[in-house]
């Protein structure tokens, strides 16, 4: 549920930061270690060993949907990622 559609997410460093504390905050609760107990995040990390971090999931996720447009034929997202839209304007 956390990471449905972050293939198409612009994610800033503030929510990088978030998405980090959330994680850390969900594997402290499967620990059932208190927030009042002074355990660094490393140890958790070290502890619980997950093979993926959620922001590493959540960057696959991402380049996921990126080939998926890129493979489409005729697509509105694959013109727009391309930068091929065309128009009366010139550049500059």
């Amino acid at each position: 549920v956390v990471i449905y559609g972050c293939g198409s997410w612009t994610i800033k460093k503030a929510e990088h930061r978030r998405i980090g504390a959330f994680e850390l905050l969900c594997w402290r609760r499967l620990l059932r270690v208190p927030w009042t107990a002074r355990r660094s995040n490393q140890s958790i990390l070290k502890e619980i060993s997950p093979e993926y971090l959620l922001e590493g999931l959540m960057l696959k996720l991402k380049l996921q949907y990126s080939g998926h447009l890129m493979r489409r034929t005729d697509s509105l997202e694959k013109t727009l990622m391309l930068g091929k839209i065309e128009g009366k304007w010139r550049r500059g």
